[in-house]
Formats: structure tokens, C-alpha cells, sequence
């Protein structure tokens, strides 16, 4: 990727880590709906959606067509998300209608957890980073990434 590629792509990056703290946040709004189970299973499935992308983003997963934390010079980063929270767990429960949707009791999803986690390896991937990549093609710098993930 070139330069320019590199600030758009962090710009996409940015747009997760804020949905993934945005729908978080919603998460603990679920009383104000108390009739409807609507919207805390979409801010659910939002959250973990964009968990499990900017996982996918940290530790170089899927394919060189993805976004990855290698394509701007980082090793990829371990998540340590929760047991029983991990991608696999997201992918067969959110992602997929699979047997073991149906065989296996739904996850206790820990969102706190989870979001504290990436929130951690997002600001570690910021601290490494080469800081003339900033700003962002959208005008973001490692101090908005800060922010939001806090």
C-alpha cells in the first residue's frame, strides 16, 4: 500500500474501533427500550462484528486482500479476548447459522472485557506506529485513536 492508502486504511480502522466503543456504549442503553429486544440485539451483533474486525485487522488474519496491522510494518498482535469470547465463538454464534448455534448454549458475551482488550491493542498498535503517517486522509491522529479508545 502506498502512503495514501495507508491514511485511508486508518481511517477505516478508526471507523471500527469507534463503532466498536459507540455500540458498546448503547449496550448499557437497552433499558431505555425495555419492550424490545430489537436493539440490544443489534447493537450486540454491531459490537461484535466490529470486534471480531479489528481482531482480524491486529493479528494479520484472513487474507492479503484484508486490511492488517502488517501492512503498515507491524507484527501482528495477540488478542486475548475472553474465554469462550473468541473469534471462533463469533464467527459460529453472530456470523454463521451453524449446528453448533443450535447444539452448544450461546456464549455469555463479556463486551467489557472484550472491549477493553482491543482498546489496549489498538493504542499499542497507535504508540508503534510510525508517526508520520498522521493525519489521517480524513484528518485523525494517533491522539484521536487515544481517545476514543479510552
Amino acid at each position: 500500500m502506498n502512503i495514501n492508502e495507508k491514511k485511508i486504511a486508518l481511517d477505516a480502522l478508526f471507523y471500527e474501533v469507534w463503532m466498536l466503543n459507540e455500540t458498546f456504549h448503547l449496550l448499557s442503553l437497552s433499558h431505555l427500550h425495555p419492550t424490545s429486544f430489537v436493539s440490544p440485539n443489534a447493537n450486540l451483533e454491531s459490537f461484535l462484528t466490529h470486534a471480531r474486525n479489528v481482531v482480524y485487522f491486529l493479528e494479520n488474519r484472513k487474507d492479503s486482500r484484508d486490511i492488517r496491522c502488517s501492512d503498515f510494518g507491524a507484527a501482528g498482535i495477540d488478542v486475548n479476548l475472553p474465554a469462550g469470547n473468541g473469534i471462533h465463538e463469533i464467527n459460529k454464534y453472530l456470523s454463521h447459522l451453524t449446528k453448533e448455534r443450535i447444539s452448544i448454549p450461546k456464549p455469555k458475551w463479556e463486551c467489557e472485557k472484550i472491549k477493553e482488550e482491543i482498546n489496549e491493542k489498538i493504542k499499542q498498535f497507535i504508540a508503534n506506529l510510525d508517526q508520520t503517517i498522521f493525519p489521517t486522509a480524513r484528518g485523525k491522529d494517533g491522539n484521536d485513536f487515544i481517545k476514543i479508545s479510552s
